[in-house]
């Protein structure tokens, strides 16, 4: 884990989805393999403190990027792309939830089926680079406005997402009624055929 994280930051050119990909599996095989039992408690303390940490640092590096060139390539480095703090949070939360007990909630099922979609709907580099630069445009906000328009944009990017991707599963349902209606027809025909 240390070289997977460590590498991106010393060689830019190994920041990429490979190792992020490479990554996340080691933490699920890991988190699966020793069944990490952290109270809940200390779990969403620790949530807490790596996203204040990462806001702070964030912080920094953008008020330090308006002095320095070099620092400027790095200002965002702790909210895009690959990043240590976001890996972290993503297995804090993932602890969180697996330890909670739902029970088997509708709504709850309803949402994880379309998480899958919401992720392909806004994962494609084209589109995302076009959802952020021309339609959010979230440079144009600042401080407060800043964190309540993020937070307010991932809430609608996924909302949409689950919305499209609900459709989506409607039309494919749809669609395979429709296939079984023919096929039943067909095999009816070919029994008859057949007497």
């Amino acid at each position: 884990m240390i070289s997977l994280i460590g590498l991106p930051l010393i060689v830019p050119d190994m920041k990429n989805s490979i190792i992020g990909l490479i990554l996340a599996y080691v933490l699920g095989a890991y988190v699966q393999k020793y069944n990490l039992k952290i109270s809940n408690t200390k779990l969403v303390l620790m949530l807490v403190f790596v996203t204040v940490l990462t806001t702070a640092m964030t912080g920094l590096l953008l008020t330090a990027a308006h002095s320095s060139q070099f620092i400027s390539g790095f200002r965002l480095f702790f909210v895009t792309g690959f990043n240590a703090s976001a890996y972290v949070a993503a297995v804090l939360i993932f602890l969180l939830f697996k330890q909670w007990e739902f029970g088997n909630v509708k709504i709850i099922n309803v949402i994880a089926l379309t998480t899958f979609g919401v992720y392909l709907f806004h994962d494609s580099r084209a589109f995302r680079i076009y959802m952020w630069h021309e339609i959010i445009q979230p440079e144009k906000w600042h401080g407060i406005e800043l964190i309540v328009g993020l937070i307010l944009t991932v809430i609608g990017i996924f909302v949409v997402g689950m919305v499209l991707d609900l459709v989506r599963q409607s039309a494919n349902s749809f669609l395979q009624s429709i296939v079984s209606r023919i096929q039943l027809k067909r095999d009816q025909v070919r029994i008859t055929e057949n007497i």
